[in-house]
């Protein structure tokens, strides 16, 4: 009997009451930084509708009526099962630039790989894109091999943009 009770005490993750706040004032402020954008931007988010006529119900509120609203926003945020997607549509929306840096990043490093080893790192990207043109992209990284150091940037940048044309 004492272990079993050992094991369920084990498996209990306890979450301060300050860390719920912290959470729960995070939800919040990502509400009231979605409701301050102009609302072409907000109804090109996935909202669901209740959250959509609330955000905009906050517009028109003053003082303690907006921290309710932004509170009830909060709530319903925090019962909707995509937010992470809605933090990261805020996020696309807000700073487009950092969203270019990071799939650039992304690709670089699939440029290194498959630099690198092409023939096996073709196999493991031929898994998550089926439809990959395998004779093309042999093609531009021979291309690129036996290229001066002059053309090689402009073919190299023809091998991103391949990569590019299959991107989800």
């Amino acid at each position: 009997m004492n272990n079993t009770t050992e094991n369920l005490d084990d498996e209990i993750i306890y979450v301060s009451k300050s860390e719920l706040k912290r959470d729960m004032l995070e939800i919040q402020n990502l509400g009231e930084k979605i409701s301050q954008l102009s609302l072409k931007n907000i109804q090109k988010m996935k909202l669901s509708d209740e959250l959509y006529n609330e955000i905009i119900k906050l517009r028109n509120f003053k003082h303690e009526a907006r921290r309710r609203q932004l509170q009830y926003i909060g709530k319903v945020l925090r019962n909707i099962d995509n937010f992470e997607d809605i933090a990261k549509q805020y996020d696309l929306i807000t700073n487009p630039q950092k969203v270019i840096e990071k799939k650039r990043n992304i690709l670089d490093t699939l440029f290194n790989s498959l630099n690198n080893n092409l023939e096996d790192e073709m196999s493991k990207l031929e898994k998550s894109v089926p439809n990959l043109d395998k004779k093309r992209l042999r093609q531009l990284f021979r291309i690129y091999r036996s290229a001066t150091e002059e053309s090689s940037a402009q073919n190299k940048q023809k091998i991103l943009d391949f990569l590019k044309s299959y991107e989800n």
